[in-house]
């Protein structure tokens, strides 16, 4: 899928961006530092969203990995990567992301609870 942003298209599957239709690959680190490239990882994380609503959790998952690739400052991509993990049941790849989460924004209560999820559900299934 690619994405267009100020003239600038992203390639979600290669992670590349181009300077224009064409699709030359220019310099992401060059370009930075000329515009801003704050957008492509929230258009990311939305269709994660969307993605993980319609119960495609791996999709999902390749989505937030896209969008942590870019910017792993932000929590809420690590928490919603660790959701679509668990909903996947890989729980201890759920955890770790909750943990990072947790680490970049430690006052948020709701990834506590979801960490106490993904406790209990590794609990229970140690006991299968």
């Amino acid at each position: 899928m690619v994405y267009r942003l100020h003239n600038i298209y992203f390639d979600r599957k290669s992670l590349t961006f181009y300077a224009d239709d064409n699709y030359r690959p220019i310099d992401v680190n060059d370009w930075q530092r000329k515009w801003s490239l704050t957008g492509i990882e929230d258009i990311l994380s939305g269709d994660g969203c969307i993605l993980y609503e319609r119960g495609e959790f791996q999709e999902a998952i390749k989505n937030f990995t896209d969008a942590i690739d870019i910017d792993s400052s932000r929590a809420d991509f690590w928490y919603n990567r660790g959701i679509s993990f668990f909903m996947s049941k890989l729980f201890d790849n759920a955890l770790e992301d909750i943990d990072i989460a947790i680490k970049l924004n430690p006052t948020n209560e709701k990834y506590q609870l979801e960490r106490e999820r993904v406790l209990n559900a590794i609990k229970s299934y140690e006991r299968l």
